[in-house]
C-alpha cells in the first residue's frame, strides 16, 4: 500500500487536486516508512526534499527502522547513493541515456536487447488464457496451492460459538501499518483504498475456516481504513473468475468493472474536497 504512489501524491498534493487511489489486502501489507521493494524511491524523494521531513509519525517510524537496519551495508549504500544523487542528479543522466541511446549493463530480462534504447522496446503484455484453460494447467495449480497456504491469516481467535474474531493486538498492527504507509493526515483525507480480493477459484480451494477468517479480517481492515480518515472500496468476494488474469490481478474487463465501482467514490470525494462545482439550486424566481 502506498509504497511509490503515496510519495508521488504527497509531492504534488499542495499544487494539484489530488485523489490518491491505492490498494490493501485484508490485514494490511507489510509496512516500512521507506517501503519494502522500492526503497530508492523514498530516499530519492527524502534527500531531494520532495516530501515532508518534519512529520512526527514518519520520523518516529524511520528512527525505529534505522535501528533495526544498523550494520546493513546495502541500506547504507542506498542512502549514500540517494544523498549524492540529490546533489549531482546522475540517475537522471543514466536514465536518459538508457532510454534514448541504450543501456550499459546486460540483464536477464532483455538479454540480447539489454543495450537497445528502452524507447524501442515494446511493452510485453500477453493476454491471459481464459479461466477454464488456466485452471486446468498443472503449472497454474502448482502455483496456486502454495499461495492458498500463504493467504491463510494467522493471529485470529476462534470463539466458543465457532466464529473467528480479530484480537485487539492484531487490530493495533493494522492501525500501525496504515500510519506507517500514510503518515500525513492531509493525504489520508484525499485517499481511497481498494481492499483487494482473490480469484474465486482460489477462494474455493480454501478450507471453510480460512475463508471465514479472511472475510472477518477483510471487514475489520475496512473499518480501520475508514477510522484512519480514508474511504474504502471493499472488493472481497465481489468478482468472478473471468475478471482475473491470475489469482489476484485483474484482466482488462475486471479492471473496467472495478473502475465502475470506484467512480461514485471518486465523485463523492472530489465534491467533498471542493474539487468539483456543486450544481446550484434554482431560486424561486428562476423556477417561475
Amino acid at each position: 500500500m502506498g509504497e511509490v504512489g503515496a510519495l508521488g501524491a504527497e509531492m504534488i498534493m499542495d499544487r494539484r487536486k489530488v485523489i490518491f487511489i491505492t490498494d490493501m489486502r485484508p490485514g494490511g501489507n507489510p509496512a516500512h516508512p521507506d517501503g519494502v521493494r522500492f526503497r530508492y524511491f523514498f530516499w530519492d524523494a527524502w534527500y531531494k526534499k520532495l516530501i515532508d521531513r518534519n512529520n512526527l509519525a514518519r520520523n518516529a517510524s524511520l528512527a525505529e527502522t534505522q535501528n533495526l537496519r544498523r550494520g546493513d551495508v546495502t541500506f547504507a549504500d542506498l542512502r549514500a547513493g540517494a544523498r549524492l544523487d540529490s546533489r549531482f542528479y546522475f540517475n537522471d543522466l543514466w536514465n536518459s541515456l538508457a532510454y534514448h541511446h541504450g543501456g550499459t549493463i546486460w540483464n536477464r530480462i532483455h538479454c540480447s536487447k539489454s543495450f537497445t534504447p528502452l524507447k524501442l522496446l515494446p511493452d510485453n503484455e500477453p493476454q491471459p488464457p481464459p479461466p477454464d484453460v488456466r485452471h486446468a494447467s498443472p503449472d497454474y495449480l502448482a502455483t496456486i496451492d502454495p499461495c492458498v497456504k500463504r493467504l491463510d491469516p494467522s493471529g485470529l481467535e476462534k470463539e466458543a460459538d465457532g466464529q473467528w474474531t480479530v484480537p485487539p493486538a492484531m487490530v493495533q498492527q493494522i492501525q500501525k501499518k496504515l500510519e506507517v504507509s500514510l503518515p500525513k493526515d492531509e493525504l489520508r483525507r484525499r485517499t481511497i483504498v481498494i481492499e483487494t480480493t482473490y480469484e474465486p477459484f482460489v477462494m474455493a480451494r480454501m478450507p471453510p475456516d480460512q475463508h471465514q477468517k479472511l472475510a472477518v479480517l477483510s471487514s475489520c481492515t475496512e473499518k480501520e481504513i475508514q477510522a484512519a480518515g480514508m474511504r474504502c472500496l471493499n472488493t472481497f468476494g465481489k468478482f468472478t473468475d473471468e475478471d482475473f488474469a491470475d489469482h489476484v490481478h485483474f484482466t482488462g474487463a475486471g479492471g473496467a468493472k472495478l473502475a465502475a465501482d470506484l467512480a461514485p467514490l471518486v465523485r463523492a470525494l472530489a465534491a467533498d474536497l471542493g474539487y468539483t462545482k456543486q450544481q446550484q439550486q434554482p431560486s424561486e424566481g428562476q423556477k417561475k
